[in-house]
């Protein structure tokens, strides 16, 4: 009777390596060619400078929707606080308050006591972890 032998972590590892290498490939492709085909939609749909088209066929609703991406040129933002009004201004522009990750950490090693008092503030969740796959040249 012989023993079923189970794959050894290096090859399955340079197994799963490989295959993720080529959905990788398939899904660049994929991505592709969707955007693509989305651009010959946008052709017969229409779009707007900014907002949403609607078009509506026998099987599908379609819509096109174009956005418009607005930042904040903080050189200027002086100028423009002084020129218009307060109120207008504070309506206008908000602030966003995000953590500064590098000091964040460096405040846990280095003063606990804090750490703990600004932590209440954060809310931490886990992130999806990356994976990186390099074919080594032979």
């Amino acid at each position: 009777m012989h023993a079923i032998q189970q794959p050894q972590p290096v090859n399955m590892i340079d197994e799963l390596a490989n295959q993720w290498e080529f959905a990788k490939q398939q899904e660049t492709e994929a991505i592709k060619s969707r955007r693509a085909i989305e651009d010959k939609l946008i052709e017969l749909v229409g779009r707007k400078p900014e907002g949403t088209c609607s078009k509506s066929t026998h099987y599908f609703k379609l819509k096109t929707n174009a956005k418009v991406n607005r930042k904040v040129d903080v050189n200027k933002l002086a100028d423009v606080a002084q020129s218009i009004n307060p109120t207008l201004f504070n309506n206008l522009f908000r602030v966003k308050y995000e953590v500064n990750t590098t000091a964040f950490k460096e405040l846990m090693k280095t003063d606990s006591k804090t750490y703990n008092v600004a932590a209440h503030a954060v809310i931490s969740t886990p992130a999806r972890t990356s994976v990186s796959v390099e074919r080594v040249e032979q």
